[in-house]
């Protein structure tokens, strides 16, 4: 699958937050020191340079060598260009390695199969309660990638076109695991859920709840997204029903760090709206600054070899609705060294390239401020919360807002225990009151 990178400003800038911790001249390490590690009797030594993903998010560079008894190398974080070294046992190709530090302290444990040109499996730290997959090939297989970015499958497209002379939209959402299918055919809807067969070229056979869906399947190539194809069997082969053309996109980018002590790694939605790129890019740079500027502050002699990876900072957005005209969703920053999960809320219009706000969204006769508290305080009384969440549900405003297809989404702060709540107000109680008809247009609502 080729995989659609974009590489953005808040990089640029990031990395020169990054350029401190790292601007100490980090050795660059080859073959010859691989072999350095090998007493110089042994003859039979295979060498290669691997490269892959920690976590299916990190960019690793390892050097391994192995006489097919013992195994000995090194791996570096390709963004912070920090080196651990490894040595153990190769027991026909499955490998149980220990992971060595500053000082060949054990910091950790690389387990895995290993056949000369993959490795398969998975670092643990000292104490085994944390797992990470560690997917790693020979260089000569790995294509050419922005060094700053990590790997994220995930995307939404938006297709529309005729099926039976219906007037008909596809939207098709791809996770790293499965695909999410959403079909529009006038007043009707439709949803399933595919697993990924990690294809080039992936056939889709939806089970929805229709005769005429029974026939046909959906043909998605990860070279062309600008279309997706409608096919049906015939006669052993398949026939071409009718070509569905993209309407809109949206790409989920990603950058990653990750040194001794911390792992960051962040994620957005990206689109051919450049003003949304921009602010969506604004809502997370100020927190990323802050929190680069925590990692530059811990001492190296201050870490221990059970704080590996011990610290984790994430960023990502959760997209609510997205319809080629708007997008809604919510921003969610995480990090380890603070308490709590700061969230942005917002709804934007990618025709005039501005966020909108709750009033922007009904006539000025409407106080949306004043009809929603009283709207949600009523049904927070309706729900049967648990005993010991209601004290917690009491106090909470149920204050950040978006647009979902099944109308106004009122959600909690993210409680560490109780996790987050959520109320919707669908549109036919207040679609009377909506300025903002464009957006009830390109909903389609069940």
């Amino acid at each position: 699958m080729i995989i659609r990178f974009r590489y953005f400003t808040i990089v640029s800038i990031i990395f020169s937050f990054l350029l401190p911790m790292t601007a100490k001249a980090q050795q660059v390490y080859t073959r010859e020191d691989v072999r350095a590690l090998f007493p110089g009797h042994v003859k039979n030594l295979w060498i290669n340079n691997l490269s892959g993903t920690l976590d299916n998010k990190h960019r690793v560079d390892m050097i391994i060598g192995t006489d097919g008894e013992q195994c000995k190398g090194l791996y570096t974080m390709r963004n912070s260009g920090e080196t651990f070294f490894f040595e153990g046992d190769n027991l026909n190709g499955e490998l149980k390695l220990v992971e060595l530090a500053g000082g060949f302290k054990t910091s950790g444990f690389i387990v895995g199969h290993y056949d000369g040109a993959s490795f398969n499996g998975q670092w643990m730290n000292v104490d085994k309660d944390i797992s990470l997959d560690l997917d790693l090939n020979l260089e000569s297989q790995v294509g050419v990638l922005n060094p700053n970015a990590c790997i994220n499958e995930a995307w939404y497209r938006l297709y529309s076109g005729k099926i039976e002379s219906e007037n008909a939209r596809l939207l098709l959402v791809k996770e790293n695991k499965s695909f999410k299918l959403f079909c529009y055919l006038d007043s009707l809807r439709f949803v399933d859920i595919i697993p990924v067969k990690n294809r080039s070229v992936e056939m889709l056979t939806p089970d929805f709840k229709s005769d005429m869906w029974k026939q046909y399947s959906i043909i998605v190539d990860a070279n062309d997204l600008k279309q997706v194809k409608l096919v049906r069997a015939s006669g052993g082969d398949f026939e071409l029903i009718t070509i569905l053309k993209e309407a809109a996109f949206l790409d989920l980018e990603c950058f990653e760090y990750a040194d001794y002590y911390s792992r960051l790694v962040v994620e957005r939605p990206v689109s051919d709206n450049k003003k949304f790129n921009k602010w969506i890019e604004s809502k997370l740079m100020h927190w990323m600054q802050d929190n680069i500027e925590d990692l530059k502050e811990i001492k190296k002699d201050d870490i221990g070899t059970k704080d590996r990876w011990i610290q984790y900072i994430d960023g990502w957005v959760e997209i609510d609705l997205f319809t080629g005209d708007f997008i809604s969703g919510t921003v969610y920053l995480q990090s380890s060294l603070k308490v709590g999960t700061q969230k942005i809320p917002f709804i934007y219009d990618l025709r005039f390239g501005k966020e909108l706000k709750l009033q922007d969204l009904f006539v000025k006769e409407f106080n949306a401020k004043d009809y929603f508290k009283e709207k949600i305080a009523m049904q927070k009384m309706k729900v049967s919360w648990k005993p010991e969440m209601k004290k917690w549900i009491e106090k909470e405003p149920f204050g950040f807002v978006t647009v979902k297809e099944s109308g106004l989404s009122f959600k909690t702060e993210l409680n560490a225990i109780y996790g987050e709540k959520e109320i919707i107000i669908p549109y036919n109680e207040i679609k009377e009151n909506i300025k903002v008809k464009n957006l009830l247009n390109g909903l389609i609502r069940n």
